[in-house]
């Protein structure tokens, strides 16, 4: 879909994408690196989401800031998490909740869009082979490197297929649930308390 972008910060200087693509070893995709150049650390007008391979919709907020003196680049980031991803594997967008979306050039020079999440937990069957280890558990929590306890959600074969399967969420985003709920709740109560009130208001003066 057709992206409003907004939020941007200016791309002071456009070689930086080039500084960052020879630090990683990779060339970006065009498209991407002709949004930057335009859009640099900026994110969509309007609520973007995606669907990640295990049915969650998850929400497209920015872009990595590639002036790289400044806050929330796209360096520093992929330096603060690097221990936790597998190789070839660099963010380049974010969302709230201090997860990743990441190029990830382990099968080629054409990046597939997977998404990092931080909390999530790699979920192996009972009796699976990893890195030659018979794993006798659901979960991996003992093993060495870091990345191997953090999942990669599949998103979308390349970027310009990403681009094209985010859509506008239904929900309002505004708020996180609890506080929706919250807000419900709060609803309800002031419209019994003025009910309440009017009444004790109307019987007051029937009496006079």
């Amino acid at each position: 879909m057709e992206i409003q972008w907004g939020f941007s910060e200016k791309l002071e200087d456009e070689a930086s994408i080039e500084q960052v693509e020879a630090y990683f070893g990779v060339v970006f995709p065009e498209r991407f690196k002709e949004i930057v150049r335009t859009y640099n650390y900026g994110g969509p007008k309007n609520t973007l989401v995606f669907m990640t391979s295990r049915d969650e919709e998850r929400l497209f907020s920015f872009l990595l800031n590639f002036n790289l003196s400044g806050s929330e680049t796209i360096l520093k980031t992929y330096k603060m998490i690097k221990d936790r991803l597998p190789p070839d594997v660099y963010p380049f967008a974010g969302d709230p909740g201090g997860n990743y979306l990441c190029f990830d050039y382990s099968n080629g020079e054409r990046p597939e869009i997977k998404f990092w999440d931080h909390e999530a937990m790699v979920e192996f069957e009972e009796g699976e082979v990893e890195n030659g280890v018979v794993i006798d558990t659901m979960h991996s929590p003992d093993f060495d490197n870091a990345y191997d306890q953090h999942h990669l959600d599949w998103v979308a074969s390349d970027f310009d297929e990403f681009l094209s399967v985010l859509f506008e969420s239904a929900k309002d985003d505004s708020l996180p649930d609890f506080f929706e709920d919250e807000e419900e709740d709060l609803d309800e109560v002031d419209e019994e308390f003025w009910d309440k009130l009017i009444q004790e208001a109307q019987e007051r003066q029937d009496k006079k």
